[in-house]
């Protein structure tokens, strides 16, 4: 996926250092523009994906919008002493004067939003499980929050984004041909995604979907974080459900990075042993992470003992506390998820 981005600004040393910045990220193509008429005639005669602009680039008196009519993404670049009317409500915002890393994370964000409220009805929602620390129950919690969505009449689907994956614990006698048919599929834009992704869905419970992980776990690693963007945009456009449950690696790789951007939601899955505690205080730490996800993020308790003063206390609303339970079968785990306390989904606005 390749994102063409124009920067326009008469400020050529703040021009270099954005453009700079932005084209170390591999998957965007940066053109640069200091001339007022140099920049019209190019919104004129290109296309752009997104666009990035300073007042001193619109006409002597800042209040002339130019022509963005071949723009996806036209996003005004301001700060405290920037002086313009009223935008249209079409032009998005972000602040000027911040880390390249803070504007490229709210750029990418706020176009795969724009990108993914699609021509073809409303998108399905991304609702992405995850902790920075492994063994917090995330699968189960997945499961569960899927099954609760799909009981109140939702159509969800099930995806593991796991390196390993360990759904099938849920799934009896899966259908084996879900990523390794959809994804090499879903790179030809041209195609119907929605008749093919109907022939891999496999339904586990009613109304909630599964689609099996790749069945050579090195297809899925070879896959970049661009490529699965761009997967998931157009998944989530498809309509065949309402809700996508993304049950994710724990850590922070480039592909975690990006899957938290693009969710629409976050669950965040913790248990009360120090180990994981240790990594939820550093993960919540970030004060970039927190800028970037925290409006999105609702925390679940996992392997709950009964002490309270094992959890932390970081502000982040707590959507589900859940009691310990010790290695189980697949008989125990579906009743684990059919028969324990509901989810807070008041979340899901």
């Amino acid at each position: 996926m390749n994102i063409k981005v124009a920067i326009a600004d008469r400020d050529e040393s703040y021009l270099d250092k954005l453009g700079e910045g932005l084209q170390r990220y591999k998957h965007l193509t940066c053109t640069r523009y200091s001339d007022p008429e140099t920049f019209q005639r190019a919104l004129l005669s290109r296309t752009f994906d997104v666009v990035l602009f300073d007042v001193s680039i619109l006409s002597e008196k800042g209040d002339s919008i130019p022509d963005l009519s071949n723009v996806t993404l036209p996003i005004f670049l301001y700060h405290g002493d920037t002086e313009i009317g009223i935008l249209p409500s079409y032009i998005e915002k972000i602040d000027k004067y911040q880390r390249v890393s803070g504007i490229y994370r709210r750029m990418t964000q706020l176009l795969y939003q724009h990108t993914s409220s699609m021509e073809q009805g409303e998108r399905a929602a991304l609702i992405a499980v995850y902790s920075p620390a492994g063994g917090t129950g995330k699968t189960v919690i997945s499961w569960k929050l899927g099954k609760q969505l799909a009981d109140g009449g939702k159509k969800v689907l099930y995806l593991s984004l796991e390196d390993v994956p360990a759904a099938d614990a849920f799934v009896k006698n899966g259908v084996q041909s879900g990523m390794d048919v959809v994804f090499p599929f879903a790179r030809k834009a041209q195609e119907d995604m929605g008749s093919k992704m109907d022939g891999c869905m496999q339904e586990v419970f009613p109304n909630l979907y599964y689609l099996a992980p790749f069945s050579d776990l090195e297809d899925g690693m070879e896959v970049s974080e661009e490529e699965w963007g761009d997967f998931l945009v157009k998944l989530s456009a498809v309509g065949n459900v309402q809700y996508i449950i993304l049950d994710m690696e724990s850590g922070l790789s480039p592909r975690n990075r990006m899957l938290l951007l693009l969710a629409d939601y976050i669950v965040l899955v913790e248990k009360p042993d120090p180990c994981t505690q240790a990594k939820m205080k550093r993960f919540l730490g970030q004060r970039a992470l927190l800028e970037d996800y925290s409006y999105k993020m609702v925390r679940v308790q996992n392997f709950d003992i009964g002490n309270d003063t094992l959890w932390s206390d970081c502000g982040i609303a707590v959507a589900g506390r859940f009691p310990f339970f010790s290695a189980m079968g697949r008989a125990d785990m579906l009743r684990f998820i059919e028969r324990f306390p509901q989810l807070d989904t008041g979340f899901l606005i």
